[in-house]
């Protein structure tokens, strides 16, 4: 096929896949909208079958993929790049009809690999592990890590026929596997998913990795007639998604329950782990106590403290009440009671508060008080400038408080000096009976003298990073240097098992879609660094994936400075270049149902053709069966195989990026993008898609409405 018949199929595209649409227009406000559907049997043989331009069947005919020079290559030296989608949960075990035709789809619109993801989540038919005990009714009873036949024949066919088709794979490792007690780890239910970030130094979760690793690399695939570790259709593995040692230590979720500030840190069990870690580490490190004393004190450390406390509950307490929030105030004999009768929004709109504190930039306090809710809740704890503009002064931190009486113990370091301090208790998350007595707040020791005063061994607490600023900058970095240890020797443990043990030839990265800087560091002797990225990904202010609650700023990313997604991966690209490592994008998305996602793909595709990336998976193709019944309604932030505009775009983007050297494009804000090709004098747009019944009301969407319609821009091939 030549070039200008490659552009006539580009130009024809939108009036092929819709045939059964040809002169239906419904008006409405915004103007003409025609009905665009992408019928579930595609004709291989039409000239929109991208596939048939950009892809290279069968996948794995150069041999394994490599890394040569910074960017992935064949064995036979044929550069290798990726432009592929996702398949999560029991999207990644279809049954062989599914698989042909989910094959078949992927194939059509351009995408020449495929991320398996999610597959570790739980037992058949969302994950690849069986029930070895079905009668046990408590989930932490089942062991996990027993590869489901069942599931293993609908993988291996799936494999099989997107391998036939020139589509290669990307194979997850930990992603979502819920350990169980069952499996030897303790406290695992409340490790939650993928034991984030423990499983990066656990032994036993580290074994586990492991086993599940081995088993799934040396399973042999009846329908390729080869292991999966040496059939090159295996084109890239990651070994845990989204987990980061360093990351969770900046989330302040690495020390437990310490002081009670984090709801949602590690268990304690591992916490203490961590610190026999962090201790031996030291030791190592110092070898005495007066080594590290010598590294850690700094000079100007406060090593006298006055003790008059600064506030105690004979201060003058009193009500800061805003913007209709109410509450009443009362002190019995033994407690402050403050009731909490109507809320806001906005938790500080209801305050307990005093004033006139004197706090010096640079000296420790510490914070010490108890208390309860009657129904338990949310508590947060402040000091700040009683004046405008309100400057925070070092505390800022937040509690969860049950219907027994708690006693905490705050510290922090004042960031300004100031004469009239404000020290509040913000109680307005919710209507509610809130108790608080014994308050005191008093000037502290800085927490390496107090430690080295009292420490006979090697018996130190880890520093929690928010409070970063009591300590000395000789013992953060300590922490940090601690921390990228353990986590590369993670990877390097996970890689000898990958390579030497199981055999497995491909690139390795370590984690994918790494987020601290430093993580790239840790994963030195892996091959490829990778990101992920989203524009106006879904909040969701009350339940978790609630699709019928959830918030989007809707902008165009040409209103953003950094041009959405763009600008960014750009950036990490660049960086990740000089480090000589290939750079992917194994997660990327314009989330549905922001009205300008058809900026993203062409330009994404076209930018990483321009800095030669050498890998974008689009997130994601499909998440499971049961949550896209058809073909025909839109039903996932995410999941483009019901969404014609994006199919679509992510079509050409293929092209663009895998073979396109000469059409080009503009992006109309607010509209759509127009496409022009060489050879051929016109024009034609691709605007926004919306669903016919769809409306905003109150930031919620109404899903699961059809037809699908799209907007004509100009010239568009008449349907």
């Amino acid at each position: 096929m030549n070039l200008k018949t490659s552009f006539l199929s580009l130009l024809l595209i939108i009036s092929l896949l819709c045939p059964c649409a040809q002169a239906q227009t419904i008006k409405d406000d915004d103007g003409e909208w025609y009905p665009f559907v992408i019928p579930e049997k595609l004709d291989p043989d039409s000239p929109a079958n991208i596939g048939k331009l950009v892809l290279d069947p069968p996948a794995g005919k150069h041999g394994f993929c490599k890394v040569k020079d910074g960017h992935f290559y064949f064995e036979d030296g044929t550069r290798a790049k990726f432009w592929g989608t996702n398949l999560c949960f029991n999207a990644c075990f279809p049954t062989h009809e599914q698989a042909e035709m989910l094959a078949d789809r992927i194939a059509f619109f351009g995408f020449n690999a495929v991320r398996l993801h999610h597959m570790d989540y739980y037992f058949e038919p969302r994950g690849i592990f069986e029930d070895v005990a079905p009668a046990q009714k408590d989930p932490q009873k089942k062991k996990t890590g027993v590869l489901s036949k069942k599931q293993l024949d609908k993988l291996d066919y799936l494999i099989y026929q997107l391998k036939l088709r020139g589509i290669y794979i990307d194979m997850n490792l930990l992603v979502s596997r819920h350990f169980t007690e069952a499996d030897g780890v303790k406290f695992a239910e409340e490790l939650g998913m993928a034991a984030k970030p423990v499983s990066m130094f656990d032994p036993i979760l580290i074994d586990l990795q492991k086993e599940y690793a081995k088993d799934l690399f040396t399973h042999y695939n009846p329908y390729t007639k080869l292991r999966y570790c040496d059939d090159p259709v295996i084109a890239l593995v990651e070994i845990t998604n989204e987990n980061s040692l360093l990351a969770t230590w900046r989330n302040n979720e690495l020390n437990g329950s310490l002081f009670g500030l984090k709801k949602h840190a590690i268990p304690n069990y591992y916490a203490q782990e961590l610190d026999k870690l962090w201790n031996a580490w030291l030791q190592r490190k110092y070898n005495s106590l007066e080594k590290l004393k010598g590294s850690w004190v700094k000079p100007t450390m406060t090593t006298t403290i006055s003790d008059k406390p600064l506030a105690t509950e004979k201060s003058t307490w009193s009500l800061e009440q805003h913007n209709g929030a109410q509450a009443k105030l009362t002190q019995s004999a033994e407690s402050f009671v403050v009731e909490v009768i109507t809320t806001t929004e906005t938790p500080w709109h209801l305050q307990f508060r005093t004033h006139g504190i004197v706090l010096n930039k640079g000296k420790s306090y510490t914070l010490a008080f108890s208390a309860k809710m009657e129904q338990g809740g949310q508590l947060g704890v402040a000091c700040q400038q009683n004046f405008a503009p309100w400057t925070n002064l070092g505390l800022s931190e937040s509690v969860d408080l049950t219907t027994k009486l708690r006693k905490l113990e705050i510290p922090f370091t004042a960031t300004e000096t100031c004469d009239n301090s404000k020290l509040t208790f913000i109680i307005g998350y919710s209507q509610n009976r809130v108790f608080i007595k014994d308050i005191s707040l008093k000037e502290s020791l800085d927490p390496e003298i107090s430690e080295l005063q009292t420490s006979t061994a090697f018996k130190f607490q880890r520093p929690l990073y928010k409070l970063r600023s009591l300590n000395s900058p000789n013992k953060i970095q300590d922490c940090t240097d601690f921390y990228i240890e353990l986590q590369t020797k993670y990877f390097d443990e996970m890689l000898k098992t990958l390579r030497q043990n199981i055999g497995i030839k491909v690139p390795i990265t370590g984690i994918g879609g790494f987020w601290a800087p430093e993580d790239a560091i840790t994963m030195v002797h892996c091959s490829y660094l990778d990101k992920h990225a989203y524009w106006d990904h879904p909040k969701f202010p009350h339940k978790p994936w609630d699709r019928t609650d959830f918030r989007i700023h809707n902008r165009s990313i040409l209103a953003d400075k950094n041009l959405g997604i763009i600008g960014p991966l750009t950036i990490a690209g660049t960086d990740i270049a000089k480090l000589g490592f290939p750079f992917t994008v194994t997660e990327w998305n314009h989330c549905y149902p922001n009205e300008y996602a058809f900026e993203t793909p062409l330009l994404l595709a076209s930018r990483a053709k321009e800095q030669d990336w050498d890998a974008l998976f689009q997130f994601a193709f499909s998440h499971g069966w049961e949550s896209i019944p058809t073909l025909e309604e839109i039903q996932s932030f995410f999941d483009i195989m019901p969404n014609p505009q994006q199919l679509t775009l992510c079509s050409l983007g293929s092209y663009i990026y895998l073979k396109d050297k000469n059409s080009h494009y503009s992006v109309l804000k607010g509209k759509g993008v127009l496409f022009s090709f060489p050879n051929n004098s016109e024009e034609f747009g691709l605007g926004e898609v919306k669903n016919s019944n769809s409306g905003w009301e109150k930031n919620q969407f109404r899903w699961g409405s059809r037809p699908i319609l799209i907007r004509k821009i100009k010239n568009l091939p008449s349907f």
